[in-house]
């Protein structure tokens, strides 16, 4: 019975997953139709917004629980205890960005 509900469990979290990646998609594509992006940036460069959307998702796939049977316990997907306190290699802050606002 375990295994059933662990494979719904999966199955549910990956819905889940598809479903944010298509609502980032449709919030950068919403973007990109109104207007809001040079054709400049669309070539090669990446915008804020997009960047930090695509990092949010990068690091909720990368860093969630899942179940170790080794371990027997819950721990990171990345293999790291909980909780897992792994930050993002480059620079968030909007300061850092060229043109970019400091807060």
């Amino acid at each position: 019975m375990g295994g059933r509900r662990n494979a719904f469990r999966r199955g549910v979290g990956q819905q889940i997953q598809r479903a944010e990646q298509e609502a980032a998609k449709r919030r950068i594509l919403a973007l990109a139709e109104a207007g809001q992006m040079e054709p400049e940036q669309a070539s090669g460069r990446v915008m804020y917004d997009a960047f930090l959307l695509a990092v949010a998702l990068t690091l909720a796939r990368r860093h969630r629980p899942v179940w170790s049977w080794r371990r027997w316990r819950r721990v990171c997907r990345c293999g790291a205890d909980l909780p897992c306190h792994v930050r993002h290699r480059l620079p968030i802050g909007r300061g850092h960005w060229p043109g970019g606002e400091t807060r």
